[in-house]
Protein backbone atom coordinates (compact mmCIF):
# COMPACT_ATOMS: atom_id res chain seq x y z
CA UNK A 1 0.00 0.00 0.00
CA UNK A 2 2.13 3.43 -1.66
CA UNK A 3 1.40 6.79 -0.55
CA UNK A 4 -1.47 8.14 -2.30
CA UNK A 5 -2.03 11.62 -1.56
CA UNK A 6 -5.44 12.51 -3.76
CA UNK A 7 -8.93 12.87 -1.45
CA UNK A 8 -10.86 9.81 -1.20
CA UNK A 9 -12.83 7.63 1.18
CA UNK A 10 -12.12 3.72 1.95
CA UNK A 11 -14.20 1.47 -0.74
CA UNK A 12 -16.40 -0.80 0.17
CA UNK A 13 -14.65 -4.18 0.78
CA UNK A 14 -16.01 -7.62 0.41
CA UNK A 15 -15.58 -8.44 3.88
CA UNK A 16 -17.48 -11.34 3.48
CA UNK A 17 -14.34 -13.38 1.53
CA UNK A 18 -11.32 -11.10 2.87
CA UNK A 19 -9.71 -11.60 6.07
CA UNK A 20 -9.49 -7.83 7.63
CA UNK A 21 -6.05 -6.90 8.98
CA UNK A 22 -6.11 -5.02 11.95
CA UNK A 23 -3.39 -2.91 13.77
CA UNK A 24 -4.12 -1.62 17.29
CA UNK A 25 -2.13 1.22 18.24
CA UNK A 26 -2.25 2.03 22.44
CA UNK A 27 0.44 3.17 24.74
CA UNK A 28 -1.26 1.14 27.66
CA UNK A 29 0.04 -2.45 27.39
CA UNK A 30 -2.99 -3.74 29.49
CA UNK A 31 -5.13 -2.08 26.73
CA UNK A 32 -3.62 -3.64 23.92
CA UNK A 33 -3.32 -7.15 25.35
CA UNK A 34 -7.26 -6.75 25.78
CA UNK A 35 -7.24 -5.52 21.92
CA UNK A 36 -5.15 -8.44 21.17
CA UNK A 37 -7.77 -10.98 22.69
CA UNK A 38 -10.92 -9.35 21.09
CA UNK A 39 -9.22 -9.32 17.71
CA UNK A 40 -8.19 -12.72 18.25
CA UNK A 41 -11.74 -13.95 18.98
CA UNK A 42 -13.18 -12.50 16.56
CA UNK A 43 -14.06 -14.13 12.92
CA UNK A 44 -12.69 -13.04 9.81
CA UNK A 45 -9.88 -10.13 11.91
CA UNK A 46 -6.05 -10.45 11.55
CA UNK A 47 -3.64 -8.83 13.98
CA UNK A 48 -1.25 -7.71 12.07
CA UNK A 49 1.07 -5.65 14.83
CA UNK A 50 0.78 -3.40 17.57
CA UNK A 51 2.21 0.72 18.39
CA UNK A 52 2.76 2.12 21.46
CA UNK A 53 1.95 5.94 20.17
CA UNK A 54 1.69 7.64 17.04
CA UNK A 55 4.61 7.98 15.56
CA UNK A 56 5.38 3.97 15.84
CA UNK A 57 1.66 3.64 14.37
CA UNK A 58 3.00 5.59 11.00
CA UNK A 59 5.81 2.82 10.86
CA UNK A 60 3.14 0.11 11.68
CA UNK A 61 1.09 0.70 9.30
CA UNK A 62 4.06 1.57 6.21
CA UNK A 63 5.14 -2.29 7.25
CA UNK A 64 2.39 -4.30 7.79
CA UNK A 65 -0.61 -2.92 5.55
CA UNK A 66 -3.96 -3.08 7.54
CA UNK A 67 -7.17 -2.15 6.57
CA UNK A 68 -8.48 -1.26 10.20
CA UNK A 69 -6.13 0.95 12.81
CA UNK A 70 -7.68 1.19 16.38
CA UNK A 71 -6.24 4.07 17.29
CA UNK A 72 -5.92 5.47 21.01
CA UNK A 73 -6.19 9.61 21.42
CA UNK A 74 -3.99 10.37 23.72
CA UNK A 75 -0.24 8.96 23.64
CA UNK A 76 3.00 10.54 23.82
CA UNK A 77 5.44 11.58 21.18
CA UNK A 78 2.47 11.81 18.37
CA UNK A 79 -0.96 11.61 19.75
CA UNK A 80 -3.71 9.45 18.03
CA UNK A 81 -5.24 12.67 15.96
CA UNK A 82 -2.15 13.67 14.25
CA UNK A 83 -1.08 10.09 13.99
CA UNK A 84 -4.78 9.83 12.27
CA UNK A 85 -4.37 13.13 9.87
CA UNK A 86 -0.77 11.84 8.94
CA UNK A 87 -2.34 8.55 8.11
CA UNK A 88 -5.11 9.88 6.01
CA UNK A 89 -3.15 11.78 4.09
CA UNK A 90 -0.85 8.93 2.75
CA UNK A 91 -3.07 6.54 2.68
CA UNK A 92 -6.96 7.56 2.25
CA UNK A 93 -8.28 4.04 1.83
CA UNK A 94 -6.93 3.30 5.20
CA UNK A 95 -9.90 2.77 8.07
CA UNK A 96 -9.33 4.38 11.00
CA UNK A 97 -11.52 3.51 14.24
CA UNK A 98 -10.94 5.93 17.29
CA UNK A 99 -10.90 3.66 20.94
CA UNK A 100 -10.77 5.92 23.66
CA UNK A 101 -11.87 6.67 27.45
CA UNK A 102 -12.95 10.43 26.39
CA UNK A 103 -16.29 11.97 25.71
CA UNK A 104 -15.46 15.55 25.66
CA UNK A 105 -16.83 17.29 22.62
CA UNK A 106 -12.74 18.47 21.92
CA UNK A 107 -11.15 14.82 21.36
CA UNK A 108 -14.54 13.77 19.67
CA UNK A 109 -14.98 16.79 17.18
CA UNK A 110 -11.04 16.58 16.96
CA UNK A 111 -10.91 13.06 15.59
CA UNK A 112 -13.92 13.41 13.31
CA UNK A 113 -12.18 16.29 11.73
CA UNK A 114 -8.96 14.09 11.17
CA UNK A 115 -10.88 11.67 9.53
CA UNK A 116 -11.73 8.70 11.72
CA UNK A 117 -14.80 6.03 10.33
CA UNK A 118 -15.72 5.17 14.00
CA UNK A 119 -15.47 6.65 17.62
CA UNK A 120 -15.28 3.97 20.18
CA UNK A 121 -15.13 4.03 24.23
CA UNK A 122 -12.50 1.29 25.31
CA UNK A 123 -15.31 -0.10 27.75
CA UNK A 124 -16.69 -1.51 24.03
CA UNK A 125 -17.17 -5.21 24.48
CA UNK A 126 -15.74 -7.41 21.53
CA UNK A 127 -18.89 -7.52 19.16
CA UNK A 128 -19.10 -3.54 19.58
CA UNK A 129 -15.95 -3.53 18.47
CA UNK A 130 -16.73 -5.84 15.43
CA UNK A 131 -19.29 -4.11 14.36
CA UNK A 132 -17.87 -0.61 13.94
CA UNK A 133 -15.00 -2.36 11.70
CA UNK A 134 -17.31 -3.95 9.68
CA UNK A 135 -19.55 -1.11 9.64
CA UNK A 136 -16.88 1.29 8.67
CA UNK A 137 -15.69 -1.07 5.66
CA UNK A 138 -19.33 -1.02 4.13
CA UNK A 139 -19.28 2.44 4.11
CA UNK A 140 -21.44 3.00 7.06
CA UNK A 141 -20.14 4.78 10.69
CA UNK A 142 -20.61 3.78 13.88
CA UNK A 143 -20.08 6.50 16.89
CA UNK A 144 -20.76 5.84 20.99
CA UNK A 145 -24.05 7.47 21.55
CA UNK A 146 -22.09 9.13 24.62
CA UNK A 147 -19.62 11.16 22.24
CA UNK A 148 -22.12 11.63 19.95
CA UNK A 149 -24.20 13.39 23.22
CA UNK A 150 -21.38 15.56 23.53
CA UNK A 151 -21.01 16.08 20.05
CA UNK A 152 -23.84 17.29 19.43
CA UNK A 153 -23.73 19.68 23.00
CA UNK A 154 -21.10 21.62 21.74
CA UNK A 155 -22.88 22.23 18.62
CA UNK A 156 -26.11 23.53 20.01
CA UNK A 157 -23.64 25.80 22.25
CA UNK A 158 -21.90 27.22 19.89
CA UNK A 159 -22.02 30.20 17.10
CA UNK A 160 -22.53 29.29 13.64
CA UNK A 161 -19.85 30.15 11.72
CA UNK A 162 -19.71 32.12 8.43
CA UNK A 163 -20.69 31.13 5.36
CA UNK A 164 -23.54 28.42 3.46
CA UNK A 165 -21.82 25.62 1.90
CA UNK A 166 -25.53 24.22 2.40
CA UNK A 167 -25.98 26.31 -1.21
CA UNK A 168 -22.80 25.57 -2.48
CA UNK A 169 -24.03 21.52 -3.28
CA UNK A 170 -26.32 20.34 -5.77
CA UNK A 171 -29.81 18.97 -4.86
CA UNK A 172 -28.77 15.42 -5.58
CA UNK A 173 -25.56 15.77 -3.15
CA UNK A 174 -27.41 17.68 -0.91
CA UNK A 175 -29.88 14.38 -0.61
CA UNK A 176 -27.10 12.46 -0.78
CA UNK A 177 -25.62 14.16 3.07
CA UNK A 178 -29.11 14.00 4.25
CA UNK A 179 -28.75 10.19 3.50
CA UNK A 180 -25.52 10.08 5.19
CA UNK A 181 -26.34 11.65 8.32
CA UNK A 182 -29.55 9.33 8.29
CA UNK A 183 -26.50 6.35 8.63
CA UNK A 184 -27.44 5.11 5.30
CA UNK A 185 -24.70 2.44 3.34
CA UNK A 186 -23.32 3.82 -0.06
CA UNK A 187 -25.53 1.54 -1.91
CA UNK A 188 -28.70 2.17 0.03
CA UNK A 189 -28.23 5.88 -1.10
CA UNK A 190 -27.37 5.03 -4.69
CA UNK A 191 -30.61 2.88 -4.74
CA UNK A 192 -32.97 5.34 -3.34
CA UNK A 193 -31.59 8.12 -5.30
CA UNK A 194 -32.26 5.70 -8.64
CA UNK A 195 -28.10 5.94 -9.68
CA UNK A 196 -25.06 3.89 -9.76
CA UNK A 197 -22.98 2.89 -7.44
CA UNK A 198 -19.65 4.91 -9.16
CA UNK A 199 -21.59 7.53 -9.56
CA UNK A 200 -22.84 8.28 -6.05
CA UNK A 201 -19.06 7.71 -4.85
CA UNK A 202 -18.21 10.32 -7.56
CA UNK A 203 -20.80 12.42 -6.03
CA UNK A 204 -19.59 11.90 -2.83
CA UNK A 205 -16.45 12.41 -3.30
CA UNK A 206 -17.59 16.04 -5.03
CA UNK A 207 -18.87 16.65 -1.58
CA UNK A 208 -16.16 16.26 0.08
CA UNK A 209 -13.99 18.02 -2.25
CA UNK A 210 -17.01 21.09 -1.75
CA UNK A 211 -16.54 21.02 2.07
CA UNK A 212 -13.00 20.48 2.43
CA UNK A 213 -13.24 17.32 4.64
CA UNK A 214 -13.17 13.17 3.21
CA UNK A 215 -14.50 11.22 5.36
CA UNK A 216 -18.60 10.52 6.26
CA UNK A 217 -18.24 11.03 9.93
CA UNK A 218 -16.61 14.74 8.91
CA UNK A 219 -20.30 15.53 7.17
CA UNK A 220 -22.39 14.76 10.26
CA UNK A 221 -19.61 17.40 11.79
CA UNK A 222 -20.39 20.19 9.17
CA UNK A 223 -24.16 19.40 9.62
CA UNK A 224 -24.09 20.52 12.57
CA UNK A 225 -21.37 23.44 12.38
CA UNK A 226 -23.75 25.10 9.86
CA UNK A 227 -26.94 23.45 10.71
CA UNK A 228 -27.79 21.63 7.60
CA UNK A 229 -31.68 21.13 7.05
CA UNK A 230 -30.99 17.61 7.17
CA UNK A 231 -34.54 16.83 8.54
CA UNK A 232 -36.52 19.05 5.87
Amino acid sequence: MGPDHSPSHPPVKDITVQTIRVAIVDDVPEIREVLNLYVESLSGLELVGEAINGAEALELVARTEPDVVLMDLQMPVLDGIEATVALRESYPELTVIALTTFVDHYYVTGALRAGVHGYLLKNSSPSQVDTAIRAALEGRTLIDRRALASLVASMNAADYPQGDPWAQLSEDEQSIVKLVCWGKTDQEIADQLDSSLPSMKRQLNSIYNTLGINTRLQILVEAGRYNFPIFD
